[in-house]
């Protein structure tokens, strides 16, 4: 946020999804931007929030949240329901204005968004494949891999946790989007320290 005025109310419209740690790194970001003056639309996907995390947004007095249950990339038959949130996002964006889209996915960087998009490369079904099975997925995830390769190319710039995703994304979709590595983190305040035990698990 070097050069922004603090004076100065950035909007953010962030997608999120509530099963997996996409949901910590965007609320660990959300916090982290408070002092900056930067207002943020959170949209969750995936599955509708469990109480505690509801809990955790409410207390971001940053964050406007928008709750759906819209089906995630990875997920079985998923593309009428992106298709549908698509259409809803955008609609969002119409209302909004917002100065940035920030999507913790793939496939709505293919969208005709407005504002500049960042896609954060957390993980992706294709490179889990090759590194684990060491195989190219099989056909049926062919729909899949056409519609992250799309959000990534049409992006106006990707973010990765890490060199080797960064490097997977790259090589497997033959992206040449503008990007940058930057390592995820959480606010040592979450966690209390306590004396070690003299176990390993």
């Amino acid at each position: 946020m070097d050069g922004i005025s603090r004076n100065t109310t950035i909007r953010i419209l962030m997608t999120t999804d509530t099963v997996g740690g996409v949901w910590s790194y965007a609320l660990e970001l959300c916090k982290a931007l408070i002092p900056y003056n930067v207002k943020i639309y959170l949209v969750t996907t995936g599955a509708l929030m469990q109480p505690a995390q509801m809990k955790e947004a409410a207390n971001l007095q940053n964050v406007t949240l928008y709750e759906t249950d819209f089906k995630l990339e990875w997920m079985e038959q998923p593309w009428d329901s992106i298709k549908a949130s698509g259409d809803w996002l955008l609609q969002l964006e119409e209302e909004l204005q917002p100065d940035l889209i920030h999507l913790n996915c793939y496939a709505y960087g293919s969208l005709g968004w407005k504002a500049p998009v960042i896609v954060v490369a957390h993980s992706d079904v294709c490179s889990w494949w090759w590194a684990v099975k060491n195989e190219q997925p099989p056909k049926q995830w062919n729909e899949y891999f056409n519609r992250v390769q799309a959000g990534l190319r049409q992006a106006s710039y990707i973010i990765a946790p890490s060199k080797t995703m960064m490097k997977f994304i790259r090589s497997i979709y033959s992206v040449t989007t503008s990007g940058k590595i930057i390592y995820n983190a959480r606010s040592n305040h979450n966690f209390r320290p306590a004396e070690k035990a003299d176990t390993i698990f």
